[in-house]
């Protein structure tokens, strides 16, 4: 607190947007709710959340420190949808409606700023699909994340499977995104 209470804000402004780790006032979704129609969509509706609130004119943060964190492993049992028949139609359908919101159309946008100053804000091109140096922190220093994977690239192995199956799996993601 500073000599008159108040609090100094050390946070980070980013422009992404952490689906499993998010605070704000709830008359924010009166103007920014959850796209309930993105069925079947676990990977994007971060990127969709991030672009819609962009444009509405709202800064996103994140705490300077690490204050939670999770181990997430991807489930392939996740992919059986044996009660939605349509679950592939309604995902591609979602990742539709992502592509078309952050090239800067369709629903959900606000008027307050363009998506095509978020995206060239966080360094990607979604329409050439081509990303420009430095868009692997998001635009931020690098000194502003966690730093036990720069400072010990052996610590990746305790949390994370770099075999060629599983790296294959996350540019099968990437690539439903980009069109290619």
């Amino acid at each position: 607190s500073d000599s008159f209470g108040q609090n100094h804000n050390d946070n980070i402004p980013c422009l992404l947007y952490a689906g499993g780790f998010n605070f704000f006032q709830s008359s924010l979704l009166d103007v920014c709710s959850y796209d309930r129609k993105l069925h079947g969509l676990f990977f994007g509706e971060e990127i969709s959340m991030a672009v819609r609130l962009f444009t509405h004119g709202y800064d996103l943060f994140a705490p300077p420190e690490s204050v939670c964190y999770h181990l997430w492993k991807r489930n392939p049992l996740r992919n059986i949808a044996i009660h939605r028949q349509n679950l592939a139609v309604e995902k591609e359908d979602a990742i539709s409606v992502v592509r078309e919101q952050v090239r800067g159309r369709g629903r959900g946008l606000g008027t307050i700023r363009v998506a095509e100053q978020f995206a060239l804000q966080l360094g990607v091109n979604f329409e050439t699909l081509t990303l420009s140096d430095g868009c692997e922190n998001a635009n931020l220093d690098s000194d502003a994340f966690v730093s036990s994977f720069r400072d010990n690239p052996a610590a990746i192995s305790d949390c994370m499977d770099l075999s060629k199956e599983n790296i294959n799996q996350v540019m099968a993601l990437v690539s439903q995104f980009t069109g290619h």
